[in-house]
């Protein structure tokens, strides 16, 4: 529901001699995993993600255009927060409350995978809570899904399967930007988004060239794809 709510909840905004138009724009719930485990020894979150803030043509395209669209967000609405700026990346998945037993568990499970390499561009700005996401394209997540769910089933077979929800119930594939929330909380959201989405109308994109997403990290180690240069490291 959350994945249907976050895909469908924003239409294209666009421009007329700088002002905004109204868009319809709701902010979904995020649920990934819970505040608390059942038990101290659990971590509430162990991510696994793949890192946005290298130097190929597509990353230094994103960097580039989230740093516009922050500036761009900035001066009509002031100051956001939890700006990602510095430290853009997708994440793979939430996996809920796992112990460090455990997640050693699921390195071994991770590394017998055998999985390609998926290229994403970064199309369309949502909200989440009140997060500003750029969710990757419609082809990329159906890749990147499926390399997810075999995840989920490797886990699930080695008896670590999902502890709270599968990855499909938490959110589609994404970049978080900043809070859309202005700080002095005079604007509406949906103003923000839309003016957001308008930084990007040119090319359609944050990034034109896609992103090659060939590795994700987990529990502090490296996960390649077939076909790139290093096995788990």
């Amino acid at each position: 529901m959350i994945l249907l709510l976050l895909l469908l909840l924003l239409h294209v905004p666009t421009t007329c001699k700088g002002v905004i138009t109204t868009a319809v724009t709701q902010c979904s719930s995020a649920s990934y995993c819970p505040a608390t485990c059942s038990a101290s020894s659990y971590a509430p979150i162990s991510g696994t993600e793949h890192k946005l803030m290298g130097n190929t043509t597509g990353e230094l395209q994103l960097q580039n255009s989230v740093v516009r669209m922050v500036n761009a967000v900035e001066k009509r609405f002031g100051p956001v927060t939890n700006n990602m700026e510095k430290g853009l990346h997708l994440s793979f998945q939430y996996l809920c409350c796992y112990n460090n037993t455990e997640r050693k568990r699921i390195e071994t499970v991770m590394a017998a995978l055998r999985w390609h390499p998926v290229k994403v561009r970064f199309t369309r700005i949502v909200c989440a809570a009140s997060m500003a996401l750029g969710l990757a394209d419609p082809a990329a997540q159906g890749a990147l899904f499926g390399v997810v769910s075999m995840i989920e089933e490797a886990l699930a077979i080695a008896g670590l399967g999902p502890r709270v929800r599968f990855r499909a119930e938490q959110a589609p594939f994404h970049v978080s930007l900043f809070n859309a929330a202005p700080l002095n909380n005079t604007h509406n959201i949906s103003d923000v988004i839309a003016l957001a989405q308008s930084t990007i109308a040119g090319s359609g994109s944050l990034n034109v060239e896609p992103i090659v997403v060939d590795y994700f990290e987990f529990n502090g180690k490296k996960f390649h794809a077939v076909g790139a240069d290093h096995g788990a490291s």
